[in-house]
């Protein structure tokens, strides 16, 4: 038997049987076995092998529960630099997975490749934007989603999970005092530099925090930005804030 403690309660757990059982409220012990992937590619306690491994495993979860051919797994893996038997190289790179991944994390054969059974940090992330846990959601941020693989097969994947994301740290900002909502806010308004909610948010935080020629300038930047990449104007509200 383990436990952990997490608040004021004790989650107890049975480590006797294929992963135990345990208290289902207990994200410690939940995330304790979930298969990381919003950043470089990560299994607690596990030490992946080669470069090969991750972005195979990397690959299966961008599509958890869902089969995913052999020679979609090859693509990710190799590329255009296919080895002699792709659908052989993967099942032996399969194979050696399953040896070093821990229960739960399951690899399913199917007729035409594999499936990943598991839960994995981005879908986590998303379960908390939709309940509005938006500080939970932004603590299993750790990088690029997926950043063991290339943009290719990752692409769609990547930019969902950047723009719920974004909406994350903006609808946390909203709620948060002037100096954390910049701290927040500025890196965001950095990579996204045409992110109209984002600034808007940003120059009312740097307002109330007492810093008016820091939300002009935030304006400024903003103004320049849109008429140099889309040739337009910031949105109505932003220009009457800035008035």
């Amino acid at each position: 038997i383990s436990a952990c403690l997490v608040g004021s309660e004790m989650c107890i757990r049975d480590s006797v049987g294929a992963g135990g059982s345990l208290s289902p409220g207990c994200r410690r012990c939940q995330d304790d076995r979930m298969l990381r992937v919003l950043g470089p590619l990560q299994v607690d306690g596990v030490v992946l092998g080669s470069a090969r491994q991750r972005r195979l495993l990397a690959a299966l979860a961008l599509a958890p529960g869902t089969s995913v051919s052999r020679a979609r797994l090859a693509e990710a893996v190799w590329g255009s630099d296919q080895p002699v038997d792709p659908g052989g190289a993967v099942q032996t790179n399969v194979a050696r997975l399953r040896r070093l991944l821990p229960s739960p994390i399951v690899l399913e054969t199917t007729p035409d490749g594999y499936r990943l059974r598991a839960d994995t940090d981005a879908l986590a992330f998303a379960r908390h934007v939709a309940a509005a846990e938006f500080g939970a959601a932004l603590e299993l941020w750790r990088g690029t989603p997926f950043a063991d693989l290339d943009d290719g097969p990752a692409h769609a994947e990547r930019s969902r999970l950047t723009e719920l994301r974004t909406h994350a740290v903006e609808e946390l900002a909203a709620g948060l005092p002037a100096a954390e909502a910049v701290a927040l806010l500025e890196p965001l308004v950095r990579v996204e530099p045409l992110r109209e909610r984002a600034v808007g948010l940003l120059m009312r935080a740097l307002v109330r925090a007492g810093r008016q020629a820091d939300s002009l300038a935030a304006y400024t930047r903003l103004r320049e930005a849109l008429a140099a990449e889309l040739g337009v104007d910031p949105a109505p509200e932003l220009r009457a804030l800035h008035q």
